[in-house]
């Protein structure tokens, strides 16, 4: 009878060994996916996305784009430190991002428009641009000449 008790407790050691380890198992595969951080390649120095871009963190891993006025060197490419974002020369647009009877100067990430001479903005409160456009400026000059004696 003793070695039949014996044979039970063992079993029941066995089992009790088994849940604990299971019970265990769960809890760190828990812990692990629970404190599994996430690494923010974001913050890296230098910046994995390279200038003139915005890295965005996702888990477990990144997105890099281009600031407004910026494209990728090789638009097919995603945008890296390896295909860097290079500023878009908006005044080679046709038509004009200007309108007609200006001047399109290319700044990095923009652009400025101006009127040509001898003409002023549609709306002088507006900048001007392709909704605002230059218009002719007319000036009539009058000359009087008196001869005097």
């Amino acid at each position: 009878t003793t070695i039949t008790h014996a044979k039970v407790g063992l079993r029941t050691e066995a089992l009790n060994s088994l849940l604990l380890f299971v019970l265990l198992e769960s809890f760190f595969n828990f812990l692990i996916i629970f404190f599994l951080i996430d690494i923010d390649e974001c913050l890296f120095s230098p910046s994995v996305c390279g200038p003139d871009s915005i890295c965005i963190n996702e888990i477990g891993s990144y997105n890099c784009s281009c600031l407004n006025g910026f494209t990728a060197t090789n638009p097919s490419l995603t945008v890296s430190i390896n295909n860097t974002c290079t500023d878009i020369d908006e005044c080679l647009f046709s038509p004009s991002v200007c309108g007609p009877d200006s001047i399109c100067t290319n700044e990095i990430g923009s652009y400025n428009c101006s009127c040509l001479d001898g003409f002023t903005a549609t709306n002088s409160s507006l900048p001007i641009s392709i909704n605002n456009t230059c218009r002719g400026t007319f000036y009539i000059y009058f000359c009087v000449y008196y001869y005097l004696e």
